[in-house]
C-alpha cells in the first residue's frame, strides 16, 4: 500500500475537498445548463429525446409502480414470444422521483427537477473520482482535478441528458472505489443495488471485477494469493442483484436484443449515438486529445522512473481501455471513458510525479522560482490570449457557474500544504493553479460547444397546445402514427392520453415483426406506394416475401387514427394532403394555420366513413425540393446530393433529413426554379466544422437575398426570393468544413384541383 498523503492523515482536510470537488462538479454541470436560467411555471425542456421518457416515467412511478406491460406503445415488444415489458431502469426512476417532485412543489416543470438530479450525479461522479485518488495516496490531485475541464465536450453533452447515464458512472466508480479498498461486504450489496438501477450493470460488474481479477492474478506468486475473496463476493453480488430484480425473466432477453440487436450489432439502422466516430484526427486531436495526451505522458514517465505496477494501477489501464476500444466501436462510451482514463493517467505518473517533485525541491531556490515565475508568465499569458479570443463567445456572459467551479478546485491545494513539507506542496499547488488557470482558458470553447449542443429543440408551447388537444378531442388509448420512432419520448412527456405505433427503439418493432418496421421506414419517408422483399415471422421461422405497401396501411396495418407530421416530414404531409379519401386535417383548426404549422395533426378516416367534398384552399401552395431539381455546381465546387461526403444522412437540429445537398469547403450551385417560386425554407448547418464558421449566400439573379452565418448549430431560414430566373446557393469557409442545407425546398404558389 502507498503512504497515505498528509490530506489521509487529516481527515478533516480530505473531507473538505471532496465536498468541494462535488460542489465543483454540480457548478460544471450547471454551467452546461445556464441557457435553462428559466423561472417558476415555465417549461423550457431538457437535452435529448430520452429526457422526456425518463422525467415522466419517474412521474409516473408512484400511480402505476412496477410496469409489467407497456401501454403507451401499440407496436412495440420488449420480449420476443408476448407482452412484457422490461424496465431497465426503473431504480434510475425511483431515484429521480424525489427530485422532480420538489421541483414541481417549489413551481418548475418536473424536466427541472431533472437537471438537478443530473447535476448532482456529475458532481457524486467527480467526489467518487477525488476519493479513488486519495486512497490510491496520488499527491498533488489539483493536477488532475485540473484537466477534467479539458474533457472530450460530448462527455458533458451526455452526463446533462437526464438518462441513466450519471447514475451508471456513479455505480461504476463506487465499485471500483470498494474494490480497490477491500471493502467486499458492502461490495455485494453495492453490485446487487446497482443491477437495480441500471440493468446495463449486468454486463458491466463482471467486465470490471475480471479487469482486476486479471491484474490481481497476473501479480500473485502462490496459491493463497490469488483473489478469492474478491472473485467469490463479486459473483455473489452479481447473483443476488440478477435473483432479486423484479424483471429477471426477461432481462438477457431484453439485453441480447438492446446490447447487440441495437448497439453493437446492428441490422437496422439505429440511433447515432451507437456509430462509430469517422474523423479519427478530429477525435485524436480536438475531442479526446488532451486526455490521450495526459495518459500517453503517465505511461511514458512510468517506463521510465517505475516502478513496476501494482495491481489497482494494472486493473485501472485495463478498465480503460476497454472503454476506449468499446468508444471506437460506438460514441456514446464517451460517457465512461474520461473518468477511468484519468484514473489510468494519475495512477500511473502519481509516483514519477513524486520523485521528481522531490528532485525539483532540491534545487536551489532562485533555480526553483525562475522556473515557477517563468511557467506562471507563459500560462497567464495563453489563459489571456484564449479568454480573449472566446470572450465573445455567448458562454461568457453566464460564466459564474464556471467561475464558481474553478474557484472551488483552486481552494483544495490549500488543504494539502503542510509545515513539515511547505516547499514541496507549494510547489505543487503553484503548479496546480497554473494548470488550472490555462485549462479554464482552454475548455471556454469546449464548455461552449457543449452548451449549444445540450438546448432543447423541440417548441414545447406547441407541442402542448397540440397534445392538449389531443387529449380532449380524441378517445382514450387512440392510436397516435408519428413520422419517427425517436420523438415518442417527448409526445408521451406530454400525452399519456393516447397510444403510439413505435418508440424507444427500433429494434423493439424490427425484432417481431421486420415487416412492419419496414412499412413503417417506407411510410414515413414517403416512398409509397411500394412493392419491397422483407420477412415475414411465422411459426416455422423466419421467411422472405413481397409485401407491397401504401399509404393506407396506417390505418390496416398500424391501426392508427391519427397522424403527427412535422416540418421535416413534408413528403409524408404531401401524401396525406393528397389522400383525402384517407385524411383529414385535424390540429390546427384553421386552414392558414395548418398549413404553415411546424406539427400538423391528421385524422385517419374509418373504412366505413363517407367522404365529404374537399373543400378547396384558401391560398394555394406547393412545393418543389430543391434537390429534385438538376443542380449545377460551379467548377470546382463538390456538391453531394441528400447526403454528406461520406455517405452519411443528413442531420442538423438533432433530426435526419431526406432531402438536401451538402458542399466541400468553398463552393456554389446554381439552379433554374419552376415557373410561380416565392419562397425558399431550409435548415442550414455544418456537418463537419472546422477552424470556425461558415457564411451562407442566396443570390437570386444575382441578387443578394440572405447572408448567414452557420455554426455546427443548425439554423431554419425562411427566406422570400420572389421569382428568379436563376437562384444561387453560395458557402464561403474553411476548407476542412462540409456545409449542408437539409430539407431545402422551393415554395410556390400555383391552382390546385378542386376535389
Amino acid at each position: 500500500m502507498p503512504d497515505l498523503t498528509e490530506s489521509q492523515r487529516r481527515p478533516w482536510h480530505q473531507r473538505i475537498e471532496l465536498l468541494l470537488v462535488f460542489l465543483a462538479g454540480f457548478a460544471l454541470l450547471s454551467h452546461i445548463y445556464a441557457w435553462d436560467l428559466n423561472t417558476p411555471m415555465t417549461e423550457i425542456g431538457a437535452p435529448g429525446n430520452d429526457s422526456f421518457y425518463h422525467t415522466r416515467m419517474a412521474g409516473l412511478f408512484p400511480e402505476h409502480g412496477l410496469l409489467h406491460e407497456f401501454p403507451w406503445l401499440r407496436w412495440t415488444w420488449f420480449t420476443q414470444d408476448d407482452n412484457r415489458f422490461v424496465s431497465h431502469h426503473y431504480g434510475f426512476h425511483m431515484l429521480l422521483l424525489p427530485f422532480t417532485r420538489a421541483a414541481t412543489l417549489l413551481g418548475y416543470d418536473e424536466l427541472t427537477g431533472g437537471r438537478w438530479f443530473m447535476c448532482t450525479m456529475l458532481g457524486l461522479q467527480l467526489a467518487l473520482l477525488d476519493a479513488i485518488l486519495i486512497s490510491a495516496g496520488v499527491r498533488f490531485r489539483i493536477l488532475w482535478l485540473a484537466l477534467i475541464l479539458l474533457w472530450p465536450h460530448q462527455f458533458f453533452e451526455r452526463q446533462a441528458f437526464v438518462r441513466a447515464i450519471g447514475p451508471t458512472t456513479v455505480g461504476l466508480l463506487t465499485l471500483t472505489w470498494l474494490m480497490l479498498n477491500r471493502r467486499y461486504v458492502i461490495m455485494i450489496f453495492a453490485i446487487a443495488a446497482f443491477l437495480h438501477l441500471y440493468l446495463g450493470a449486468v454486463l458491466y460488474v463482471p467486465v470490471l471485477i475480471g479487469a482486476l481479477v486479471a491484474a490481481e492474478v497476473l501479480h500473485a506468486r502462490r496459491w493463497r494469493e490469488l483473489p478469492w475473496a474478491l472473485t467469490g463476493c463479486g459473483l455473489l453480488g452479481w447473483a443476488l442483484g440478477i435473483a432479486t430484480h423484479p424483471y429477471q425473466t426477461g432481462m438477457f432477453e431484453f439485453l441480447q436484443m438492446q446490447v447487440f440487436g441495437t448497439g453493437l450489432s446492428p441490422d437496422i439502422e439505429v440511433g447515432r449515438e451507437w456509430r462509430p466516430y469517422n474523423d479519427v484526427w478530429w477525435f485524436a486531436g480536438y475531442l479526446a486529445g488532451p486526455l490521450l495526451l495526459a495518459l500517453t505522458a503517465a505511461v511514458l514517465l512510468r517506463l521510465r522512473y517505475g516502478p513496476r505496477l501494482e495491481p489497482r494501477t494494472l486493473a485501472i489501464v485495463l478498465i480503460q481501455t476497454g472503454f476506449l476500444l468499446l468508444m471506437f466501436k460506438a460514441r456514446r462510451f464517451v460517457e465512461f471513458w474520461p473518468p477511468f482514463a484519468l484514473l489510468a493517467a494519475a495512477m500511473l505518473a502519481g509516483p514519477p510525479l513524486e520523485r521528481l517533485g522531490h528532485r525539483f525541491a532540491r534545487r536551489p531556490t532562485w533555480q526553483r522560482a525562475l522556473l515557477l515565475a517563468t511557467g506562471w508568465a507563459l500560462g497567464l499569458a495563453m489563459a489571456a490570449a484564449l479568454l480573449l479570443k472566446w470572450g465573445r463567445l455567448p458562454m461568457m456572459p453566464h460564466a459564474t457557474w464556471l467561475a464558481i467551479a474553478v474557484v472551488l478546485l483552486s481552494i483544495i491545494p490549500l488543504l494539502q500544504i503542510d509545515t513539515r513539507r511547505r516547499g514541496l506542496y507549494v510547489q505543487g499547488a503553484l503548479a496546480g493553479g497554473l494548470l488550472l488557470t490555462v485549462a479554464t482558458g482552454l475548455a471556454a470553447p469546449r464548455l461552449e460547444e457543449a452548451r449549444g449542443s445540450t438546448r432543447c429543440r423541440y417548441d414545447l408551447a406547441t407541442l402542448n397546445e397540440m397534445m392538449a388537444y389531443l387529449r380532449e378531442n380524441t378517445p382514450r388509448d387512440a392510436i397516435v402514427f408519428t413520422d419517427d420512432w425517436d420523438v415518442f419520448p417527448v409526445y408521451f412527456y406530454h400525452n399519456t392520453h393516447n397510444r403510439f405505433v413505435v418508440g424507444l427503439d427500433p429494434k423493439f418493432t424490427h425484432e417481431r415483426r421486420p415487416d412492419l418496421w419496414d412499412r413503417y421506414v417506407r411510410i414515413t419517408r414517403g416512398q409509397v406506394p411500394a412493392t419491397m422483399r422483407t420477412q415475414l415471422v411465422t411459426a416455422t421461422g423466419r421467411q422472405e416475401h413481397d409485401i407491397d405497401i401504401a399509404l393506407s396501411d396506417i390505418r390496416t396495418h398500424f391501426q392508427a387514427e391519427y397522424v403527427i407530421v412535422d416540418d421535416d416530414h413534408d413528403r409524408l404531409a404531401d401524401l396525406l394532403d393528397g389522400a383525402w379519401n384517407l385524411a383529414e386535417p385535424f390540429w390546427p383548426r384553421d386552414p392558414d394555420d395548418f398549413r404553415r404549422a411546424d406539427y400538423r395533426v391528421y385524422r385517419i378516416r374509418a373504412a366505413e366513413e363517407a367522404i365529404p367534398p374537399r373543400p378547396r384552399p384558401t391560398v394555394p401552395t406547393a412545393v418543389v425540393y430543391l434537390d429534385d431539381l438538376p443542380l449545377r455546381p460551379v467548377a470546382g465546387t463538390d456538391v453531394f446530393i441528400g447526403t454528406r461526403p461520406d455517405g452519411s444522412e443528413l442531420e442538423a437540429s438533432g433530426r435526419r433529413h431526406l432531402h438536401g445537398f451538402s458542399i466541400r469547403g468553398q463552393g456554389s450551385i446554381e439552379v433554374t426554379p419552376p415557373e410561380g417560386v416565392w419562397r425558399m425554407q431550409a435548415t442550414l448547418a455544418l456537418a463537419v466544422a472546422e477552424d470556425g464558421p461558415c457564411i451562407a449566400r442566396v443570390f437570386g439573379d444575382g441578387k443578394l437575398l440572405l447572408r448567414e452565418e452557420v455554426t455546427d448549430e443548425a439554423r431554419t431560414i425562411d427566406v422570400t426570393i420572389g421569382t428568379p430566373e436563376v437562384l444561387t446557393i453560395e458557402t464561403i469557409g474553411p476548407s476542412g468544413a462540409v456545409f449542408q442545407a437539409a430539407s431545402p425546398l422551393l415554395i410556390r404558389a400555383v391552382e390546385l384541383a378542386g376535389n
